[in-house]
């Protein structure tokens, strides 16, 4: 009788503790916007911020959901790359020397220019789209890529990252 007590409290807060750990880590995958010194992005629902990533960018996410087809790649990531001492031309025509990459043009979003690139990656077997959004501030050029497997039955969370990218 006398561990009857303390055994139930213990018990009382391991599921305490569970239900919180688990809402905690279904709350990382909701929308969220990401604001920096150098820019800002919206996160969709379904992708996670990877804080301590690849030190090569400055922001990742992945989603959630695998591949049906091959259980080692996510459905989408996107992440941002700044590109020191280039310009925009530069990392353009670099984007541009594949066969299928297209240039959608550029556009002026509060005195910055973007541009919108366009391609396909082919990684072990698995064919993937590559939208670029690149963007060129104090002699940077910052690189938005946003990969999506072929079988992405939703592409809103592509337009989120997308239309929400800004440099500040």
């Amino acid at each position: 009788m006398e561990l009857l007590i303390p055994g139930l409290l213990l018990v009382a807060f391991m599921v305490w503790a569970s239900t919180r750990i688990k809402k905690n880590a279904a709350a990382a995958f909701d929308p969220e916007t990401i604001e920096t010194d150098e820019f800002s992005i919206q996160k969709p629902e379904g992708f996670l911020h990877n804080l301590n990533g690849d030190p090569k960018y400055i922001f990742e996410a992945y989603s959630k959901e695998l591949s049906k087809v091959n259980d080692n790649f996510r459905i989408g990531t996107a992440t941002i790359t700044k590109i020191k001492n280039s310009t925009l031309e530069n990392v353009v025509t670099e984007l541009l020397q594949t066969d299928d990459s297209v240039d959608h043009g550029t556009e002026i979003i509060d005195e910055h220019r973007y541009r919108h690139i366009e391609s396909h990656k082919n990684n072990d077997g698995v064919e993937t789209g590559v939208s670029y959004k690149l963007a060129e501030k104090n002699g940077n050029v910052y690189k938005l890529e946003i990969a999506a497997l072929k079988e992405s039955a939703n592409d809103q969370w592509i337009e989120t990252f997308f239309d929400s990218f800004r440099v500040k």
